[in-house]
This record gives C-alpha cells, structure tokens and sequence, in this order.
C-alpha cells in the first residue's frame, strides 16, 4: 500500500498484475474466508476480489487474465458494474478481515507464474508452495495429501530438499518470496519432520 500511495504521489500511472492473484482468489476461495463477507456473501470470488481493485483510486489499468471468451464477458461486467470508491466502510472492514484470514491459511503467496523456473537443481518450486499451501488449509491434518509430496515430488528428484539456495529464482520472484527459505518451511511441514 505505501508503494501504491507513493505512486500516486509522483503522478506515476500504475498497472495492475495478477489481479485475481494468479487465479487463487477466482475460487476456491477458503469458506473461512468467504466468511467474512456478510455483504453480498453470494458474489462469485472473482467479481469480489475485481470489485475490490476497482474501487481504489491508484491503479490506471488492471490487467486480469483470463482462459476463454466467457471469462472475458464476465469480467467485462464487472468493470461496467462498479467504479472508484464504489465500497463502503463496513465492505472494507470485511475486505480488511478477509485478508487476515488469508494470511492466516495461505503460507506462501505464490502464484505459479513460473519466473523462477527453471531451477538448476530440478526442484518444482511452485509445486512445493501448492502443496504446503493445502497443507495449511485442512482442518484436519490427517487428511492433508502428503503422499503426493513423498510419492510425486521426493520420487521424482523435485522436491525441496535438493534446494542449494542459490537464491538464483528469488531474484526472479516477482512476489519477492524467500523461496529458498520457505522451501525449508514447506520440506519440514509436508515430511514431517
């Protein structure tokens, strides 16, 4: 946010990428999440996390990907439908508890955009960081697909043990994620150990 206020204050036009944040926030949205909206809790993720975008000042353009014509048409709804200022402060207040419970669920803000690839060592950093991801989002713990880390990933030599921190993918993240780091974080929570 203090970089998008001091854009502003230079007069700098702001673009807006990964709108739907790599399509995390298009569904599936996590229903505690979804919880917190209490206005319009029926609205489709998408139009939720647009609407919020759209209804803040800064951004000159928000590029939002989208998969096929329908999409494209839904979208365009959207930007038709609202403007600038168009929330309320009780819609920010839940917006402001909504990303609280996020961060609470999401460990790692990938989106699989693929600019840290390849690694030099084979791990599949996006692969690991869906995974713990999942792992953060089960209430029960027993039911977390941790077979798939020890059965696809450690099996197939792409797992994050192999990781060396060259840190070479770190500079590309344009999450600024840790990777190496959190790497270490994914490894231990979905080998247990």
């Amino acid at each position: 946010q203090r970089g998008v206020e001091y854009v502003r204050s230079k007069g700098i036009p702001l673009s807006i990428m990964e709108s739907n944040h790599g399509g995390m926030l298009a569904d599936n949205v996590p229903q505690s999440v979804r919880d917190c909206f209490t206005t319009e809790p029926n609205m489709p993720d998408y139009v939720r996390s647009l609407k919020w975008l759209i209804s803040q000042k800064e951004p000159t353009v928000i590029l939002n990907g989208v998969s096929n014509l329908e999409q494209l048409k839904q979208n365009l709804e959207v930007f038709n439908k609202y403007e600038i200022g168009c929330l309320n402060d009780k819609e920010l207040k839940e917006y402001d508890d909504a990303r609280d419970e996020w961060n609470k669920l999401v460990k790692v803000p990938c989106t699989a955009c693929g600019y840290c690839m390849p690694c030099p060592r084979g791990v599949n950093i996006s692969g690991v960081f869906d995974l713990y991801n999942m792992l953060a989002r089960v209430q029960r713990k027993e039911n977390a697909q941790t077979w798939i880390y020890n059965q696809i990933l450690i099996d197939g030599n792409a797992d994050a043990s192999k990781c060396v921190e060259c840190k070479i993918c770190e500079s590309k993240c344009p999450q600024a994620i840790k990777i190496s780091q959190v790497l270490k974080e994914a490894h231990a929570a979905l080998t247990g150990k």
